[in-house]
């Protein structure tokens, strides 16, 4: 992903970058604050170098609490800024469960290769962690290597359900039929969340019998 020209930051970006105690950020950590969160994800533009600068300015401060910290790596993530990939593999490896959450989040939005082996490790060796392993499931479907594949079929029977639901959706998303089986199998599955993910990685991954087009 180039990194392209400057552009001014979201005014709501700049919001948070100005102090770490404003009421923006109060309003952030509480429960109703969900919305707000998803949506100014949303708006973060793929490839804002000048959006990416700050917030990666920001991450070098030390008076950002751990959730203000995990939050700026997921906005960092949605730039798509490939620089800051080998500062977020660091915090994957080495740091907190929500700090390492937030790194493989942004890790999977930026798409670089270079997180593939990184993300496959915290999938598989994060015992204790489950939305660690939950995220890195998500991330590596979004990076869309294939060599992934038996590593998310064998999350497909995670011990938590979370993380075999986003092992379902990630091997949709990555487009290869040869893990049909697999999915069919976690039709099975004790949990409804993730017989309904298994279900529409199948339809995901069936040619054309679930779509319609429509001809002028």
């Amino acid at each position: 992903v180039k990194i392209g020209a400057a552009a001014a930051a979201p005014p709501m970006v700049d919001t948070l970058l100005g102090t770490s105690s404003s009421r923006l950020w109060e309003l952030m950590k509480l429960n109703i604050g969900m919305r707000l969160r998803a949506g100014l994800l949303n708006i973060v533009q793929r490839g804002d170098s000048g959006t990416a600068d700050k917030l990666t300015n920001a991450l070098k401060q030390d008076h950002y609490d751990e959730y203000q910290r995990a939050y700026l790596m997921q906005l960092l993530g949605r730039t798509g800024d490939e620089r800051a990939v080998e500062s977020l593999i660091n915090t994957l490896i080495e740091d907190t469960e929500l700090l390492r959450v937030s790194a493989a989040d942004a890790l999977g939005w930026i798409g670089d290769e270079r997180a593939v082996q990184p993300l496959l490790s915290a999938l598989e060796q994060s015992p204790a962690d489950s939305s660690v392993r939950e995220v890195a499931a998500e991330a590596l479907g979004r990076i869309g290597n294939p060599e992934v594949i038996p590593a998310l079929v064998t999350s497909l029977t995670d011990t938590n359900e979370w993380v075999r639901r986003a092992s379902a959706v990630a091997l949709g998303d990555l487009g290869d039929q040869s893990v049909m089986d697999a999915l069919a199998q976690a039709l099975g599955d004790e949990s409804a969340l993730v017989q309904d993910a298994a279900f529409e990685a199948i339809k995901k991954l069936s040619d054309t019998s679930f779509t319609t087009e429509i001809s002028p």
